[in-house]
């Protein structure tokens, strides 16, 4: 009745060829237009629920101390890095860095004002300076561009340094005329102006017209050193042992200052002949020569200029490191190993290789993060080209620009791939053309309909569902081809093509319907995953299998039925046997005992590959070894501190408590405690080190003095609240740029910065874990007691959070698969006992796919967890298949043994057929260029053969174990229509195709 009462509903629409095409090629347009829509989305902020607490807390930090993230960009020199070719380059590259936060927005007024380029910058930044004085949500009316000389004047006012001497009076001129009468032929002009330089670029939509917070590099960094008061002390000191050169005197005693005054032998090497040079120092060589020579004649030389530099007074300046205008490559080498701050953020231990960092404004949002990367991009090949220096980029921007890149690519490429093997497969199997296009019709069109639903939703495209194209034609042809196989097999029974689809609509596609629902069980258990990419692949994975089926039930019927004048090649034919299958099955069905004993070996072995499962959520272990942006990143990790950051919050309750005496004590302790525990971790920052050099430069750059100072150390009141005010007046020397991350403005907040080499979740973990054990130990009753609490956030914790709901969302997605797949199987079979043989082979193929993939060191990831849901919702139908013929030949009368070798040479061949051509497309996923996906391939692949062997060997051994329990003799019964296997068959008949 109710396979009779879907063709009744089918039918009629099935007849009325012209309007169902009409309809279905109208929504196609529909959702076509959706697909424009789409966008990619991939980094771990997508990834993580908006209610994640741990994704808020770090939005969170980010606003207080600005971006952890931004763009490394190593530059490798075959020399070294004082080389002042490539410090000019490290120049250039960072000051138009910089300019992008105008170049972005100009030009976006330059496409609307159309003009030239400067032109728009000028204008750009005369607006930045109207919302730097009104505000950023002032908004100019007509007015303010009406008097044409008193814009001019503005503009003029406004006009970058960059831009004078490029931009001639007329230029300016022509640039107010042309505004001018912009504004007056269009009044909402000024809106659109503002709109483009004040429009928000976060996540938030706190931070407008902002892309780079700021640059740190050779050229942009500052440091803090001593320098003299009065040089003329020093000049007369000089002429009084014999040196009229005062210039050269005045560089040799900077140098001096740098080094640390305190120590001879170092003033010594530093006019030694073997680091004595004129282009590194700018003293000529007749100076060093006269110095060395007045060292050997006269001992208390030295001593003397050492008393006399101490004894003179000094400042503490802050402040460029290297300027080239007055600063030497000396001073530049000697700040650069002065402070253990730059060691491996700014330069490598060989000294050949350079970072620059763009640090971008803090939760820059996908869209504005692609626009800086590409102005970056443009910057570098100008400045480095034709160089011969080598130019590295990384940083989660650049691995996420790529990810979305590569997706596309993936797209483009792997999709007609497996459209042609599935094809190919089609082929195979009917032979003839309908056969292949009927099917491949309906699944393009689901794609089109999934799609489309998803750009119309606003939901991304993320690395997981960029295998939704690949997964559903592999699939999603399954209901075309049942319904098509049937319709081509009754083309001989002389039936008009009306009769004969409503023959096949009740009795295939009821079975059609039934493994459309489990497959879409299976996928639907995603959605309680918390991990927004495989929520969304659930989602839309099971809306693309259900389009599918509804595309096979009404479009195949009605092409049938249209045109089935010219039937198939396939002629109606009993089912052949399939001996290997037939053989397997007897084997199974004699020894049982044996089989189910080797399979729980199997499952054995499975619990301790799954004990090595890893979990693993990274993006930059998606790429390839040999892929440009892996190798950037390894280049980078090899050579500095790392690209990954986990920082460690202290949270005070009053102004000032980030700065307590003690509590900077316990941030330089765990600093310490991490590097000497953890060989990943590259460099470990707080207040602390900024402090430490403070104190070193009031005392004269002496290395000794490179400490935390105590009580003991202050020159007046000696208590903890002087100690307490000495280290904010430390800290407040400094630029506020160069503090901000690690300390907020009102210093009720610190943070320590973690850069490590690896974003490994098991290494993010590691590190976690030993400061939080730290942190309950003694040194964290030292903040308790002070009412200091402490989180741990970051890049690299969020990738560890993702980690959890990985594991989390995988658990209870096999739980709620298995029951639902469970209560469908119970319901289609009308027993309880049948839904948990259907289990079985499911089970063990899934702990065999899990313990193949701890073995193989295969991690559990965003794309790679899918795979039991995948098994799931496709793997059940073997299970489904071999159990529904086996009952239907038990209640024709069978014994179990015949019923077993009944079932294995009519279905045998149907099961290892389908799982072949269902490998085949999942096999393309090998060509992508995502190990993840490569990984996903190759799972599925194996799955898929397993739950095919596990349908054929595990469930004939149940069944012969349990076969007095499932069918006893019953005599002079007959069956009801609800219970009799005959609709039951359905299923079966569905899969024979």
């Amino acid at each position: 009745m109710k396979n009779l009462t879907l063709a009744r509903i089918i039918l009629p629409l099935a007849r009325n060829f012209r309007m169902l095409v009409a309809a279905i090629f109208l929504l196609t347009l529909f959702f076509a237009w959706g697909m424009t829509r789409l966008q990619i989305e991939n980094d771990i902020m997508f990834m993580l629920p908006d209610s994640n607490r741990a994704k808020n807390f770090f939005l969170d930090t980010q606003e207080t101390f600005g971006s952890t993230t931004g763009i490394v960009i190593a530059i490798a020199s075959q020399n070294s890095i004082y080389d002042p070719s490539l410090l000019d380059r490290v120049d250039r590259a960072g000051q138009q860095i910089l300019r992008v936060n105008q170049i972005i927005p100009a030009r976006r007024i330059q496409s609307i004002l159309d003009m030239q380029h400067e032109q728009a910058l000028v204008i750009t930044a005369y607006l930045q300076n109207l919302t730097r004085l009104e505000g950023p949500d002032f908004l100019p009316d007509a007015s303010h561009f009406s008097d044409r000389d008193m814009l001019l004047e503005e503009l003029e006012e406004a006009t970058p340094h960059y831009l004078h001497g490029r931009l001639t009076p007329e230029i300016l001129s022509q640039t107010a005329d042309r505004l001018a009468r912009a504004v007056r032929s269009d009044p909402s002009l000024p809106k659109a102006l503002m709109t483009a330089v004040t429009r928000p670029t976060d996540n938030r939509g706190f931070n407008r017209g902002i892309w780079v917070d700021q640059i740190s590099s050779l050229m942009e960094s500052d440091t803090v050193w001593p320098e003299f008061y009065f040089l003329e002390d020093m000049d007369t000191f000089f002429r009084s042992h014999g040196f009229s050169d005062t210039a050269s005197a005045r560089k040799l005693i900077s140098l001096i200052l740098e080094t640390g005054p305190r120590d001879t032998s170092a003033i010594r090497t530093l006019f030694s002949e073997e680091t004595s040079t004129e282009t590194d120092t700018g003293i000529p060589p007749a100076f060093f020569h006269s110095l060395r020579q007045k060292d050997r004649e006269d001992p208390a030389f030295l001593p003397a200029l050492q008393e006399a530099i101490l004894a003179s007074p000094k400042q503490i300046r802050t402040g460029r490191m290297y300027r080239p205008e007055s600063s030497s490559l000396a001073e530049l080498r000697l700040r650069l190993h002065n402070w253990s701050l730059f060691d491996k953020g700014l330069y490598n231990q060989e000294e050949n290789a350079t970072l620059l960092l763009v640090k971008t404004a803090p939760n820059l949002n996908k869209e504005n993060k692609a626009l800086l990367l590409d102005e970056v991009r443009i910057i570098l090949e100008d400045v480095f080209r034709d160089s011969g220096f080598r130019v590295h980029m990384a940083g989660e921007p650049v691995v996420d620009n790529e990810i979305g890149s590569l997706m596309i690519r993936d797209i483009r490429w792997l999709f007609p791939v497996v459209t042609l093997v599935v094809m190919a497969c089609l082929f195979l199997m009917f032979r003839n053309l309908p056969g292949v296009l009927y099917p491949m019709l309906t699944v393009m069109i689901s794609l089109v309909w999934c799609f489309g639903v998803m750009g119309y939703t606003g939901v991304p495209v993320s690395i997981v569902s960029s295998a939704l194209p690949v997964l559903l034609v592999a699939v999603g042809t399954a209901y075309a081809i049942h319904l098509t196989h049937a319709f081509q097999q009754g083309q001989g029974m002389g039936l008009t093509p009306d009769q004969l689809a409503g023959r096949v609509l009740n009795l295939t596609g009821g079975g059609v319907l039934m493994a459309g629902l489990t497959t879409v069980a299976g996928f639907a258990s995603l959605t309680a995953n918390e991990i927004v990419p495989l929520r969304d692949f659930g989602v839309f994975i099971g809306l693309g299998v259900v389009f599918a089926l509804l595309l096979a039930l009404c479009l195949i019927p009605a092409l049938m039925i249209r045109f089935s004048g010219k039937p198939g090649s396939i002629a109606a034919k009993g089912p052949q046997p399939f001996r290997p299958a037939a053989a397997l099955s007897l084997f199974c069905c004699r020894k049982p005992r044996t089989v189910l004993t080797l399979f729980l070996i199997i499952f054995i072995l499975s619990l301790t590959g799954l004990s090595l499962l890893r979990v693993e959520m990274n993006n930059i272990t998606f790429f390839k070894k040999d892929a440009p942006i892996r190798t950037a990143d390894t280049f980078i990790n090899d050579h500095f501190a790392g690209t990954t950051g986990v920082s460690v919050i202290f949270s005070g309750k009053k102004p000032g408590d980030a700065l307590d005496p003690d509590v900077v004590g316990v941030m330089e302790r765990l600093g310490d405690h991490l590097m000497a525990e953890h060989e990943e971790i590259g460099k470990v920052i707080s207040s602390a080190d900024f402090i430490k050099k403070m104190n070193q430069a009031f005392f004269d750059n002496d290395p000794a003095w490179y400490r935390l100072p105590g009580i003991d150390d202050l020159s007046g009141e000696k208590s903890a609240k002087a100690l307490h005010a000495q280290y904010e007046a430390y800290m407040d020397k400094y630029q506020r740029k160069d503090t901000e991350s690690l300390m907020d403005p009102l210093k009720k907040e610190a943070a320590i910065g973690i850069q490590m080499k690896t974003a490994c979740s098991t290494a993010v973990r590691s590190v976690s874990n030993t400061a939080l054990a730290f942190l309950q130990g003694p040194e964290g009753q030292i903040l308790r007691d002070r009412g200091i609490t402490t989180h741990t956030t970051g890049p690299g914790t969020l990738y560890l959070e993702a980690n959890q709901l990985i594991v989390k969302g995988q658990l209870w997605s096999i739980a709620i698969s298995f029951v639902l797949v469970f209560i469908v199987v119970a319901w289609i079979m009308k027993s309880l006992l049948y839904g948990l043989f259907s289990l079985i082979p499911l089970a063990v193929t899934i702990m065999g796919t899990f313990g193949i993939m701890g073995f193989a060191g295969i991690a559990l990831d965003v794309a790679t967890a899918i795979t039991a849901c995948v098994a799931i919702g496709i793997g059940i139908d073997y299970g489904i298949h071999y159990l529904v013929h086996y009952r239907e030949a038990r209640f024709r009368g069978l014994c179990h043994e015949e019923a077993i070798l009944h079932t294995a040479s009519g279905t045998g061949r149907a099961i290892f057929l389908n799982a072949a051509a269902v490998t085949s497309g999942f096999l393309v996923l090998l060509a992508s260029a995502f190990i993840p996906l490569i990984n996903l391939g190759i799972l599925i692949s194996i799955t898929m053969i397993s739950a095919a062997l596990a349908a054929m060997t595990l469930l004939p051994a149940a069944l012969t174990l349990a076969a007095s329990r499932l069918h006893t003799p019953r005599s002079g019964k007959s069956h009801s229509p609800s219970s009799h296997p005959q609709n039951l068959h359905q299923k079966g008949e569905s899969h024979a195709a």
